[in-house]
């Protein structure tokens, strides 16, 4: 098995939708978590870019939005491109 290697992190910053605040508190460090005036949350975490990373991400569906770094949001766009494909 592969070592975990922290000098390949990379922040993330995710903006998630109230009605799954629960998984925030749950899935991310306390001082990580900031409430918006509109009840949302954002949360910031470094994990190393992997296909789990992207998993959990997802796995927000439509309640999360990643708000940093910008190429992360855009390989969950195309990820999303080619699901939507599927269900075409």
């Amino acid at each position: 098995p592969q070592e975990y290697d922290d000098s390949k992190e990379i922040k993330f910053k995710l903006k998630i939708a109230p009605e799954i605040a629960y998984r925030v508190y749950d899935e991310f460090e306390p001082g990580s978590i900031e409430k918006l005036p509109d009840g949302y949350l954002t949360a910031t975490a470094s994990y190393v870019e992997d296909e789990w990373v992207y998993g959990m991400i997802l796995s927000y569906g439509e309640y999360a939005e990643v708000l940093e770094p910008e190429h992360v949001r855009d390989n969950i766009k195309k990820r999303l491109e080619k699901t939507m494909k599927i269900y075409k």
